[in-house]
């Protein structure tokens, strides 16, 4: 699991040594989507015999986050390095 700030337009975000300008979807503005305002859920890259697409997911889906025994909920707003 990781967090970063790609897409947000903040010093926070832009201080992340990690940060990228752009996500793989966009709002409805055509503008990448801000993780500071905007909580998302980054999935890897198709690799070794897994792809997001294959298992029906689009940039936009709604999808849960398990983890330490609790469930969060967001949307599909980018696409992290292959094979994490």
């Amino acid at each position: 699991m990781d967090i970063d700030c790609d897409g947000g337009r903040g010093a926070t975000c832009q201080n992340d040594p990690d940060y990228q300008p752009d996500t793989a979807t966009v709002d409805s503005h055509g503008n990448p989507l801000d993780a500071s305002t905007l909580p998302y859920v980054v999935i890897p890259g198709s690799s070794n015999g897994f792809s997001y697409t294959a298992q029906g997911l689009k940039m936009g889906s709604v999808v849960a986050v398990i983890y330490k025994g609790k469930v969060a909920y967001g949307i599909l707003g980018d696409v992290g390095p292959k094979g994490v």
